[in-house]
């Protein structure tokens, strides 16, 4: 593996959270996925990552919330953003 390569990929490994997020811009998202496309280590980087993350998503998604504190949370957090618009 060259320089180049191994920059890229550990480019890539930086970028996946985000990538699988989609919260990259359309050409960061282009650049990841054509070089995930094109190497395979960083293939099964991403399958792994992303079956990591779906597994922890379904598990929240099936875990239930004391009661009220979906409601405090929104609460606090408008609290936060009125505090930080003054």
């Amino acid at each position: 593996m060259s320089e180049m390569d191994r920059s890229t990929c550990e480019e890539t490994v930086r970028r996946l959270n985000d990538f699988l997020d989609r919260e990259l811009r359309e050409s960061e998202m282009a650049i990841v996925r054509e070089h995930i496309n094109a190497c395979e280590v960083c293939t099964n980087g991403f399958e792994f990552t992303g079956s990591v993350l779906q597994a922890i998503k379904a598990k929240l998604h099936d875990a239930s919330l004391p009661e009220g504190l979906k409601a405090r949370v929104f609460a606090r957090l408008r609290a936060m953003e009125a505090g930080n618009a003054g």
